[in-house]
């Protein structure tokens, strides 16, 4: 076997001391189980504790498996396209199995991935890991790249004050955050040279969202909230005319993804 993979208990320590999923992992009653090729290693968790854990099974136990070869990619330092989440390697036939309770799954997937990250060596040093943005470092006053300001959309009918921002210029870009979310998900994006001198990034935020306005001519408080797709859809549309912006690129997070 070339992959070098902790004991049990170690990577229980590993577990056990990390902020992430611990949070996660709270309440956990069950365990997980990784089969790799001809190898298995398992941690024990109860009540959100966690411990080694030999010949894992029963409720509560989520398990992942598959050979050696995909396990490398998967616990790469830097993994490739579609390794990088587990999910993403099965959804995409990419050699991982699953077992356990679907229900069990959807609780405790963010628990399990975190503790399948912490078998990863580091891409980088410690040092580099924990330090500031380049963007983020210096003295104070700064002045972030994104300027943002108000455009009118009608949308459904009603007239929309939708708050964005933009900065770069080049190829336009509209940035979608997740339902429930707004357009500061892409800060990090704006302080990237790189990204910025060859796009015009535009976040957004979706009506009833962040620094958006609801309009002032419906009465909206009195009505449930539903993110239907046509309404979603008209949103970047609406902007991209009012902008002008021509052969944009669009690119989303969460609902937003679902949405490109």
């Amino acid at each position: 076997m070339t992959l070098t993979l902790p004991t049990a208990r170690s990577w229980a320590d590993a577990c056990a001391s990390d902020g992430e999923f611990l949070l996660a992992a709270r309440h956990w009653n069950g365990g997980l189980k990784l089969t790799i090729g001809d190898a298995e290693l398992a941690l024990a968790m109860a009540d959100g504790t966690v411990s080694a854990g030999n010949g894992a099974s029963g409720e509560g136990v989520l398990e992942f498996a598959g050979a050696e070869d995909v396990w490398e990619r998967v616990l790469a330092p830097v993994p490739p396209r579609f390794h990088n989440d587990v999910m993403a390697n099965i959804s995409s036939g990419l050699g991982l199995s699953r077992g356990g309770d679907p229900v069990v799954h959807a609780q405790y997937y963010a628990a399990a991935m975190r503790a399948i990250e912490l078998l990863r060596p580091p891409a980088v040093d410690d040092s580099e890991m924990h330090s500031p943005m380049r963007a983020e470092r210096g003295s104070t006053p700064r002045f972030d790249a994104p300027v943002g300001r108000y455009v009118h959309l009608e949308l459904d009918g009603f007239d929309h004050r939708i708050y964005y921002e933009e900065a770069g210029e080049g190829i336009p870009l509209l940035m979608q955050h997740t339902a429930g979310c707004h357009g500061s998900q892409w800060r990090h994006l704006f302080e990237v040279p790189e990204i910025t001198s060859r796009f015009r990034l535009i976040a957004y935020d979706l009506p009833y969202h962040g620094k958006s306005i609801p309009p002032v001519h419906k009465q909206w408080w009195s009505q449930p909230y539903n993110l239907e797709g046509d309404f979603l859809r008209s949103v970047p549309l609406q902007l991209v005319a009012a902008l002008d912006l021509h052969d944009p690129v669009f690119m989303g997070c969460s609902v937003g993804g679902l949405l490109a």
